[in-house]
């Protein structure tokens, strides 16, 4: 039988719409705050029960949604105003060789034309070939969350550690900011690790 451990990684204020992460090969996290245009860095946080302090790396003009590591410490993070203009923009955030505290070189690398509308969550499907989706609307499927600490699931990535594929994730959820929970408080925003055993 199989079980999970749940713990929290780091904290993020109420109303932080978490949307994407990706995590890197030192297992530290980059995630995306679509309503507050920021992109952030989760420190490594190891087995730790302590929760880390996320640390900014940048704030944009535009809603923040994708973010993919494309090469090595090199992520490119999807932009839209998919509410108003739909002005959509592919920016790349380099970290390599980026000592702690030190601003990451960002640069919009291309402005898609009027077909895109509101890009949303990507991949990388081969070296040098990014798949994003443009979608206006999503559906939220929302269950009886076992745990308020899962409420407004948004999305998930597999540990990069050694022997944590397949067995330790990390999740982001939005606390219930775009579909309220019944009591109708939002909480807080989390990063969120979760260990499966056997």
């Amino acid at each position: 039988m199989e079980t999970a451990t749940l713990r929290t990684v780091a904290e993020f204020p109420e109303h932080s719409f978490l949307e994407n992460l990706a995590v890197r090969s030192d297992n530290s996290i980059v995630v995306t705050s679509l309503n507050h245009k920021q992109l952030w860095l989760i420190p490594a946080s190891g087995t730790t029960d302590t929760p880390v302090e996320p640390i900014l790396l940048h704030t944009y003009e535009h809603l923040v949604s994708a973010v993919v590591e494309t090469e090595p410490d090199v992520f490119h993070v999807a932009l839209s105003d998919g509410y108003t203009t739909h002005a959509s923009y592919l920016s790349r955030v380099d970290l390599r060789g980026r000592p702690p505290g030190a601003a990451p070189a960002v640069e919009t690398v291309l402005t898609f034309d009027s077909r895109v509308r509101a890009l949303n969550g990507g991949c990388l499907i081969a070296p040098g070939v990014l798949l994003l989706a443009d979608c206006f609307g999503r559906d939220i499927v929302l269950g009886d969350p076992l745990d308020l600490r899962l409420l407004g699931p948004s999305s998930i990535a597999w540990g990069r550690g050694p022997g944590e594929y397949g067995r330790v994730a990390y999740l982001i959820t939005d606390g219930g900011t775009t579909a309220p929970p019944p009591d109708g408080r939002a909480r807080r925003s989390k990063v969120l690790r979760v260990e499966l055993a056997r």
